[in-house]
């Protein structure tokens, strides 16, 4: 055999198995693809385990009561919320305190509906919640979350989140509430800036503030926050306060608070302990009291 031959042989067979390597690797593609398309299609065609409501409160003030309530995942599955009795005036802000597993995060759940089952009575301004149209609960109460989720797209449509009845001029007057205006007109393309999935190209202190710029955007009446607990530098981390802060005016805010300075801000503090409220009282009262919350504090 000669070099010209062995050569023309390695070729050729090079030029056979590389379209068989991308052919095996599209198999394999379509293979994941059809998995994640089942879970979809069996996510759709799950049913509802959150009965719809009638009532359409219309703006609400924002009074949120919980009486005796009970709830667990799942009837095989333990209580994590036992017999939980506390109630929050409008405007008022109140910070849910307790170690992890105590209850915090569930009653977020709950108020916003993401489950039903409990026990006990849940009313938002004197309306069972039940009884409440999700759409109207989803639209009078915001959650912001430790983890952010942003959107393939610009900045501005990701606190607009496409809502075409929020304008630009919503979009900047949120942006500058909640401080993110401090970075954002410092970006080449502004509000326009396109952001990867999940923000990749921003930072976490940057992302948070965005969060805080769709609830201000959303105007609405009753917000959950999800304190973030992520490590940021010193001027990100004051104006996440500044912005904080700033929620907190003229909205009912439930926060599950993990910071002491947004602790210390709270019009009351309700701490849980394994699913049941053991203490209610502003900062002071608590730490003198000496009990369950001056151990978490």
């Amino acid at each position: 055999m000669t070099i010209g031959l062995l050569v023309a042989f390695v070729e050729y067979l090079g030029r056979i198995f590389v379209p068989i390597r991308e052919f095996t690797g599209r198999i394999a593609a379509i293979q994941h693809a059809t998995a994640a398309l089942e879970r979809v299609f069996n996510l759709l065609d799950s049913e509802d385990r959150v009965a719809e409501g009638t009532i359409d409160p219309g703006k609400i003030q924002g009074e949120v009561r919980f009486d005796g309530v009970t709830f667990a995942y799942a009837k095989d599955r333990p209580t994590v919320l036992e017999d939980v009795s506390f109630a929050v005036k409008p405007g008022e802000v109140v910070a849910l305190v307790g170690a992890t597993g105590s209850g915090k995060t569930t009653i977020g759940k709950l108020l916003t509906r993401l489950y039903d089952g409990y026990e006990g009575s849940i009313t938002l301004d004197g309306h069972e919640l039940k009884d409440v149209q999700l759409g109207a609960i989803r639209d009078q109460i915001a959650v912001v979350h430790q983890d952010v989720y942003l959107f393939d797209g610009t900045i501005g449509e990701n606190i607009q989140l496409w809502n075409p009845a929020i304008s630009l001029p919503d979009v900047q007057r949120a942006a500058r509430s909640s401080r993110a205006a401090s970075f954002i007109e410092a970006l080449p393309d502004g509000y326009d800036t396109h952001l990867t999935e999940r923000g990749g190209n921003l930072s976490t202190g940057q992302r948070q503030l965005l969060a805080i710029a769709r609830v201000m955007a959303r105007d609405a009446s009753v917000v959950v926050l999800d304190e973030a607990t992520a490590s940021v530098d010193s001027l990100t981390e004051r104006l996440i306060d500044e912005a904080v802060a700033t929620l907190f005016e003229q909205r009912t805010v439930i926060v599950i608070a993990h910071r002491l300075s947004t602790i210390r801000k709270a019009d009351r503090i309700i701490v849980l302990h394994r699913g049941q409220v053991v203490e209610q009282g502003t900062h002071d009262q608590l730490m003198a009291m000496g009990g369950r919350y001056k151990l978490l504090v």
